[in-house]
């Protein structure tokens, strides 16, 4: 229990946090899914890393589970909405140049997922 107040387990749910943007976006885009729930999927599915962890009683994995899992979900969140927030901040030539017209416009990969 004293490694997870550590800095070095945090690099899991970052790790995690990453791949859940990266898998959502793509699925968002390919598929068309539900953005917030699509990450909340991966990072519960992430989060039950800790149920690895035998040396903790059934009651502290649950609980590890669901802040792992939450922790994954707002780094997720996070990397995306500052990935967008860049994206608006870099605009250079109004989109209308940049983009075909509607109809054929392709979908964003980093959108805002709320």
């Amino acid at each position: 229990m004293e490694e997870y107040f550590r800095a070095k387990p945090m690099v899991t749910p970052a790790v995690a946090g990453m791949a859940t943007m990266t898998m959502t976006s793509t699925l968002v885009v390919q598929f068309g899914l539900p953005p917030a729930l699509t990450a909340l999927a991966f990072a519960f599915l992430f989060g039950t890393l800790a149920f690895g962890d035998r040396s903790l009683s059934r009651v502290q994995r649950v609980v590890l589970y669901l802040i792992n899992s939450v922790t994954i979900f707002s780094v997720a969140v996070g990397i995306n909405e500052t990935a967008v927030g860049m994206m608006k901040t870099q605009e250079v030539a109004p989109v209308e140049q940049r983009l075909a017209p509607d109809d054929e416009r392709p979908p964003e990969l980093l959108r805002s997922w709320f």
